[in-house]
């Protein structure tokens, strides 16, 4: 039995020919197993490089050592763990550090132009703070089709990359 205490696991999925030199690096953000593993799997084989965290916080956490090209976030994993009005909190957080831009009191900082995806249940009520956000949204339903998570990173990157100053 395998027991990580920072919520980050390795696959027991793996593409059968990994690409070397990944492109871009994706911070995964799914709570639940199987669809993890199952779109870790989406996402290597597109040639990311993909760390999974299985909660906001061990993400979070994460973001102290390392950077990323894009997040996917389950929303229900951010809804779980940062219920009502603490949602929105918990998501702007994850955005701004992402980004880099750290929040109030942190400093200065330099602004990278990284991609986000949130995968919902459904693609007919969003929240407003995922717009507010600049974010790529999918659905559940959308993002088991096999090339729609690695497209939507792929979309998400560019339009950050586009509204970066120059």
């Amino acid at each position: 039995m395998r027991n990580r205490a920072d919520n980050l696991t390795a696959s027991f999925l793996t593409p059968t020919e990994a690409d070397p030199e990944s492109e871009h690096s994706v911070l995964l953000i799914v709570a639940a197993r199987m669809q993890g593993e199952s779109l870790r799997y989406q996402l290597e084989s597109e040639g990311f490089e993909v760390d999974l965290a299985r909660s906001v916080s061990a993400a979070l956490d994460r973001l102290a050592s390392a950077a990323y090209d894009a997040a996917v976030l389950d929303w229900q994993t951010l809804e779980v763990e940062y219920p009502g009005h603490s949602r929105a909190e918990g998501w702007f957080r994850l955005a701004r550090e992402l980004r880099g831009t750290g929040g109030p009191g942190k400093g200065p900082s330099t602004v990278r132009p990284v991609g986000l995806v949130a995968l919902l249940e459904s693609v007919q009520s969003v929240p407003p703070e995922i717009e507010q956000a600049g974010a790529i949204v999918i659905s559940r339903g959308a993002a088991s089709e096999p090339h729609a998570v690695a497209a939507a990173v792929e979309r998400s990157i560019e339009v950050q990359a586009a509204l970066a100053p120059a």
